[in-house]
């Protein structure tokens, strides 16, 4: 592999509406012309986080069918994988390596599962979860946490927790 070091990874979470897309579109223009990854959990029929984010130029892998952590389906490794076999061909020994990767989580993905995948997969020797970002809304927060264990799960694991769209509400309310 061209880059020694482990490629980091970053899981982006929240539930649906909590600002992830908003969020990987301006990561996506601060890294553009750097070689970062974005793959995007496609959950609705139609593709919009792909389209928003090719406008900046980012490299997107779409993973279509929604929670792309729940049960950690192959589509996932797979994508790992192929990130590990691009690297390493002779053919691209000059182009940058890859500086890291962004994933778009479901809003009901549990975080802590990325680092099962990478140790089960051994992609472990390619891949470090370098951090987990969750988003939350403060109209939702603590319902979920009560009512949803994976959000919970979230906060949890959470290396940043974002607290968004606290220009909604009074200061007494957040």
């Amino acid at each position: 592999m061209k880059n020694p070091n482990h490629i980091p990874v970053w899981i982006v979470s929240g539930l649906f509406g909590s600002g992830k897309t908003t969020l990987l579109e301006r990561w996506a223009a601060e890294v553009a012309g750097r070689r970062f990854i974005f793959i995007v959990n496609e959950f609705a029929a139609v593709d919009v986080d792909t389209s928003t984010l090719a406008k900046h130029g980012a490299e997107i892998m779409a993973m279509p069918g929604g929670d792309i952590f729940g049960g950690w389906p192959a589509e996932i490794e797979e994508i790992l994988r192929q990130i590990v076999t691009y690297e390493e061909l002779p053919e691209f020994a000059e182009t940058p390596a890859v500086e890291g990767i962004i994933i778009e989580a479901g809003g009901m993905t549990d975080p802590r599962g990325l680092q099962k995948l990478l140790t089960n997969s051994h992609l472990a020797a390619w891949f470090n979860v370098a951090g987990v970002l969750t988003l939350v809304n403060p109209n939702r927060l603590f319902l979920a946490l009560s009512h949803l264990p994976t959000i919970r799960a979230q906060v949890e694991s959470a290396t940043w927790l974002l607290l968004n769209k606290t220009d909604l509400y009074e200061e007494f309310q957040l």
